[in-house]
């Protein structure tokens, strides 16, 4: 017996379980109750009046309205508890698939967002390249520049600029000295000094052949400040004072770079158009046709 009832009645019931003991135990009740009032009418039946029978079976039935009110309510109970189970299991779907609709939209950013990353990847290390390619260029270019410009200086001054006079000869030698010292600056990346020497010869000796020079190289250092504006500006003053010299092609290249650090675009292509325009076979012309095509 005590076996049997812990097969029905477990320890840990679950709620399936719980329901299930509940009705059990009901349903055993009134069972009971039906059997002992059988019983009952019976033995009345065989002893009772037929009046007092119906009054019997009256009593019977009002006794068994309990039992029943009692099994309806737990009817009611245990579908109102399906009901609330099968909203419970309707949310926890709802929650599984926005979970899986999570993870499926983290994967897809996830795969966008690293895509997006090699592709950046794959252009800086050619932006890279391009830069290297140029500098390199550049250095070169630059380095010519200066050997040609020490060619020039070192040749003797034409006597249309001067004369055979001792002063015009040490004119000439400090000319070329404070032109070494500014050169000697700007190569080793003082700007500030390089300006300094750079416009003492421009300035005091402004009828030299290097005096153009000078004051190409004033704006370039300005530029290598990044002081843009001084840049453009002394470039302006050399085109103005110096406009059939070599470097008036080269100031005019230089500016149109100043206006692009100025952010200014539009004024860079109006100075590089020019300077092809101006000075189409020169060498700065085929650099600016070249930076042109990079501008957006």
């Amino acid at each position: 017996m005590n076996s049997s009832l812990c097969l029905l009645f477990p320890r840990h019931p679950s709620r399936g379980g719980f329901l299930a003991v509940t009705i059990f135990a009901a349903v055993s009740m009134m069972a009971v109750r039906g059997a002992s009032a059988d019983s009952l009418s019976m033995n009345l039946s065989s002893t009772a009046s037929p009046a007092r029978s119906d009054a019997i079976m009256i009593a019977q039935a009002e006794a068994a309205r309990p039992d029943a009110r009692a099994m309806v309510q737990l009817m009611n109970q245990i579908d109102g508890l399906n009901r609330e189970l099968n909203k419970l299991r309707g949310k926890i779907e709802e929650l599984n698939n926005s979970i899986l609709n999570a993870e499926k939209r983290q994967r897809d950013m996830y795969l966008d967002l690293d895509t997006r990353l090699r592709r950046i990847e794959s252009s800086n290390t050619e932006i890279l390249s391009d830069i290297k390619q140029t500098s390199g260029a550049l250095s070169s270019l630059q380095t010519r520049i200066e050997t040609l410009e020490q060619t020039a200086a070192t040749r003797p001054v034409p006597p249309s600029v001067t004369s055979t006079s001792p002063d015009d000869r040490e004119t000439n030698l400090a000319v070329l000295r404070g032109y070494e010292v500014a050169m000697t600056k700007y190569r080793a990346g003082e700007y500030q000094g390089a300006i300094a020497a750079f416009q003492r010869i421009a300035q005091q000796y402004p009828q030299h052949p290097l005096a153009a020079n000078a004051r190409y190289w004033t704006g370039d250092s300005y530029y290598q400040l990044r002081a843009y504006r001084n840049a453009i500006d002394t470039q302006k003053e050399l085109i103005a004072e110096y406009p059939n010299s070599a470097k008036a092609a080269d100031a005019m290249l230089n500016m149109g770079s100043a206006f692009i650090g100025l952010e200014d675009a539009s004024a860079a292509r109006d100075t590089w158009e020019k300077l092809i325009a101006t000075y189409p076979d020169s060498r700065a012309a085929k650099n600016a046709q070249e930076r042109l095509k990079r501008l957006p």
